[in-house]
C-alpha cells in the first residue's frame, strides 16, 4: 500500500459550498489531512508495520460578535453540513454576556513558498521500508550486534479558507529514521530527518549510534556535581521545548511567562542566536498559522539578549503590533515558535571537545519535565548513556543519570556552539534546527 492523499481541489469545493450555506455568517474551515505508516525494529527483527490515515476538519462560525467551532473526523458532505448547522446552533445559544469582540475575517493573503514535500515519499511503504532496513539489519546480526529503532514516512496536508476569500493550502512529507545500537553494555543511539526518502541516509545513521555505542563502553560510575555538558541538537529540542512555549506574547503580559518583564534585556550567553525561521532551508513547516496569517521570521535571542516573542492575530490587536503569525486557529496548535534556528559556531564538535578536560554528551533525553515554572527548573534523564569525554578521548558512559537543571541557566552558561547542525522534526507543524550545545555549571544528581 503506497502512500495517497486527497486532492485540494476537494478541499475548496467543499469550503465553496459551506460559504453558500452560510449566508452572511462569517465561516472559516481547516482542513488537516495526513497519511504515513511507521515501521518498528527490536532486537534485529522487524516486528511491526502501522498505516495510519487521519483527516480532521474544524469550522468555525462568527456572528454578532459571538463565534463557536466544531471539529469532526473523517467528515462527507452530509456530515459537514450537520457540522455547520450545529456551529450556527451554538452561537445562537450564547448568552449575551458570552459575546468577545472578535476580529474580522482575513482576506486573500499572499504566502512564500516552502519547499518540503517530496512526491517520491507518495511511493514509499512498509514492504520498501522493510526492504531498507535489511542491509543494516544484516550488518548488525553479523556483528553480533543488537538494535532496535523504526522508520517513518508521512505525508500532510493543511487547508484554510473562509468565507472572505481566503484560501491557503501546503503538502509536506517527512522520512524519519531512528536507531539504537547495544553490544557489551554499550548504547548508542541516532537518528535523521529529510522531506524525501532518498535524502535519508540509514548507513550514517547507523554508523553514528555504533560509534556511540563504543564510546559508551564501559561503564563509568558519576558522583553527583556540576559538570560541562554538550547537548546533542536531538537533546537539545527535548531539553530547551518549554523555554519556547514562554515566547508568547499573551503569556508574557500577562505575567505568566518566565520572559515576563524580560524582554529586551540579555539572559544568556553571547553564543546563543536564535530565530524562529520557517523560510531556513533546513527548516519544515507551514508558511501560514491557523488563521491564514503568513507566517514571519522572527529574532527571537540575539548575542544572549532577548528581542522578540510570538503572537496570534488577537494577542496583537489587544497589545497594539503585529502578527507574527504564530495562530493556533483549527489547526489545534499553541502559540509558540514552531520553526526554532539557532545559530551555529566556528568549530566543529571534535575541535571543541579538545578545549575540555573532562565533558559528558548527552545524546537523548528521557522524562524532562519541568519541576518549578518560575525559573523553568527541570529535571529528566539520559536515555542509554551519556558519553564521558576526559582528557582527550572517551573512556566510557554513565547509564541514565539524572539532571536537574534551569533552562534558562543552561542558555547562560552555553560556552559554544558547534558548526555542524542538525534538523529535529518531532512537531507536526514544525521543526528545529540545531547545533551541539556546550553548556557549564550544568547539574548531574
Amino acid at each position: 500500500m503506497t502512500l495517497e492523499l486527497g486532492d485540494p481541489r476537494t478541499y475548496r469545493k467543499a469550503a465553496r459550498s459551506l460559504f453558500r450555506r452560510a449566508g452572511g455568517k462569517e465561516t472559516e474551515i481547516t482542513v488537516r489531512e495526513s497519511t504515513g505508516f511507521l515501521t518498528r525494529l527490536a532486537k534485529n527483527v522487524v516486528h511491526q508495520h502501522g498505516m495510519r490515515r487521519e483527516c480532521r476538519v474544524a469550522i468555525r462560525v462568527t456572528e454578532r460578535g459571538r463565534s463557536s467551532r466544531v471539529e469532526l473526523a473523517a467528515p462527507d458532505v452530509d456530515t459537514l453540513a450537520e457540522a455547520f448547522g450545529r456551529a450556527c446552533a451554538l452561537v445562537k445559544a450564547q448568552e449575551e454576556e458570552a459575546r468577545e469582540r472578535s476580529l474580522p475575517l482575513l482576506g486573500p493573503q499572499h504566502y512564500p513558498l516552502i519547499r518540503d514535500f517530496d512526491p517520491a515519499v507518495e511511493a514509499e511503504s512498509p514492504a520498501r521500508g522493510a526492504k531498507k532496513l535489511r542491509k543494516i539489519l544484516l550488518r548488525l546480526r553479523a556483528r553480533r550486534e543488537e538494535a532496535s529503532g523504526y522508520y517513518s514516512a508521512r505525508i500532510r496536508n493543511v487547508f484554510v479558507a473562509n468565507s472572505a476569500g481566503l484560501e491557503a493550502f501546503h503538502r509536506a512529507s517527512a522520512c524519519r529514521f531512528g536507531l539504537t545500537v547495544r553490544k557489551d553494555g554499550g548504547i548508542g543511539y541516532a537518528s535523521a530527518f529529510r522531506v524525501g526518502a532518498s535524502g535519508l541516509d540509514l548507513e550514517a545513521v547507523y554508523k553514528e549510534a555504533r560509534a556511540r555505542m563504543e564510546a559508551s563502553r564501559p561503564d563509568v560510575r558519576l558522583k553527583p556535581g556540576y559538570y560541562t555538558v554538550i547537548l546533542a541538537p536531538r537533546a537539545g529540542a527535548e531539553f530547551f521545548g518549554p523555554l519556547w512555549e514562554d515566547m508568547n506574547l499573551r503569556k508574557v503580559r500577562d505575567g505568566d511567562s518566565f520572559f515576563s518583564g524580560k524582554v529586551g534585556r540579555r539572559l544568556f550567553s553571547g553564543a546563543v542566536t536564535v530565530r524562529d525561521d520557517v523560510y531556513d532551508p533546513a527548516q519544515s513547516g507551514l508558511p501560514f498559522d491557523g488563521e491564514g496569517v503568513p507566517r514571519k521570521k522572527v529574532l527571537l535571542i540575539e548575542r544572549g539578549a532577548v528581542r522578540n516573542v510570538v503572537c496570534d492575530r488577537k494577542a496583537a490587536c489587544d497589545f497594539g503590533i503585529k502578527a507574527t503569525g504564530h495562530g493556533a486557529g483549527g489547526l489545534a496548535a499553541a502559540t509558540l515558535p514552531m520553526n526554532v534556528v539557532m545559530e551555529p559556531g566556528e568549530r566543529p564538535l571534535d575541535s571543541l571537545l579538545e578545549d575540555f578536560e573532562e565533558a559528558l554528551v548527552f545524546p537523548h533525553l528521557w522524562y524532562h519535565q519541568v519541576v518549578q515554572a518560575s525559573t523553568l527548573l527541570a529535571t529528566g534523564f539520559v536515555k542509554g548513556k551519556a558519553l564521558v569525554w576526559r582528557k582527550g578521548r572517551f573512556i566510557g558512559g554513565v547509564r541514565h543519570p539524572r539532571y536537574v537543571q534551569s533552562i534558562p541557566r543552561a542558555l547562560e552558561n552555553a560556552a559554544a556552539v558547534t558548526l555542524e547542525r542538525e534538523t529535529i522534526k518531532d512537531r507536526e507543524y514544525g521543526a528545529s534546527v540545531l547545533p551541539f550545545l556546550c553548556v557549564r555549571e550544568f547539574r548531574m544528581v
